[in-house]
């Protein structure tokens, strides 16, 4: 069985992401986190 955490955040009040600022701008990688999570809310919000 593979976790997926999606469901825990989804749940949760709130959410807290930080990052370190590189010419005011985020960093690719959590661009891509931030990229990543959005798809999949977007997938489980429409599929209830």
């Amino acid at each position: 069985m593979i976790y997926c955490p999606c469901h825990s955040l989804i749940k949760a009040d709130g959410i807290i992401f930080a990052s370190p600022v590189y010419a005011c701008q985020i960093t690719g990688a959590f661009k891509r986190v931030i990229e990543r999570f959005s798809y999949l809310f977007h997938i489980l919000c429409n599929s209830t």
